[in-house]
Formats: C-alpha cells, structure tokens, sequence
C-alpha cells in the first residue's frame, strides 16, 4: 500500500512546495490534480521535474474548467493522454454532479461498459472516486 498526497489538498501552494511538503512529512508519492499549470504546454515536462521529488502515482481529471481542455470528458481523455505520456499509472476523476446537471457527462459515463479497457487502454488504471453525500437527511 501507498499514502499519497493530494495536490488538492494544498491547492493553494505552488505544485513544488506541495511536493517538498509530501517528501519531507513521508508519504510515499502524490496524486495531481490538474490545474492551469499542469494543463498548459509545458506541463508534463513540470510534471517530470516534480516526479524527481516524489513519485505521481495518479493524475486527477480536472476540478474545474480549464481553457483548452474542452468539456468533462475531454478534459478525463486529455489527463488519460497526459498520465500515458509520463508513465502515470492511475487516472482519477470525480462522476457528474447532481446540481450542475451533467447529463451530457451521465449519459457518457453510462455507455462506457469498461473504464479500464475503453478509456486505459488496458495501460493504466482509471478509478471514479466516491463523492460525500452533502445536504439533507437520507430517507427511506
């Protein structure tokens, strides 16, 4: 087992200074969000600098929008490029929203029979992450 870091979790911080923080308390590699630095041209070189101070064991779809990365799926195809190119071997990203009303992204995601096999290639692992239930109480 590995304990990684998120880069989400220290959002704020410049990639570097998250990545020294994550080596130097002990964990074992980081997952990276992508954010406007990782998405610009020179990111996977940034990436491969950053992967000299601890290992990237997952690269994370994007929170947000990003210029240039076009909608939720293609922004998930774009990090599954990325992740390929620097030998990542775990791409994350969160399922479509209720509120946001993400239907174009739902329909999408309930065609794909198999994550790995349809969007990995079989290369690498792509893992849809648990969101929190937020609001009122569940009933039954």
């Amino acid at each position: 087992m590995k304990i990684l870091l998120s880069s989400g979790c220290l959002y704020t911080l410049p990639l570097a200074k998250t990545f020294h923080i994550a080596f130097e308390t002990g964990y074992d590699g980081m997952e990276v969000i992508i954010c406007e630095t990782i998405g610009s041209d020179g990111g996977c070189s940034l990436l491969r600098n950053l992967s000299e101070i601890l290992p990237i064991y997952v690269l994370h779809a994007p929170f947000h929008v990003i210029p240039g990365w076009g909608d939720r799926i293609t922004a998930l195809r774009k990090t599954i490029e990325r992740a390929e190119r620097i030998s990542v071997p775990m791409v994350g990203f969160h399922p479509p929203k209720w509120l946001d009303l993400e239907i174009t992204f739902w329909r999408w995601m309930y065609m794909v029979r198999d994550f790995q096999g349809e969007l990995g290639g079989g290369k690498l692992a792509i893992a849809m992450e648990n969101m929190p239930y937020r609001g009122g109480a569940v009933t039954v």
